[in-house]
């Protein structure tokens, strides 16, 4: 099972993907490491048990 972050990756990386931005999943996943905790704890506070 994924979890929040790698989903938010994925969307990120179509995002790229269709706007013709060079970032490919490494990059992105570098670029979101710092916030995956945030983004976890945000999913679970507001989405997941609200």
């Amino acid at each position: 099972m994924s979890t929040i972050v790698d989903v938010v990756v994925n969307a990120m990386e179509q995002l790229c993907l269709m706007l013709g931005i060079g970032l490919d999943r490494a990059a992105i996943d570098k670029l979101l490491e710092p916030l995956a905790d945030d983004i976890q704890l945000a999913y679970t506070h507001w989405v997941a048990f609200p």
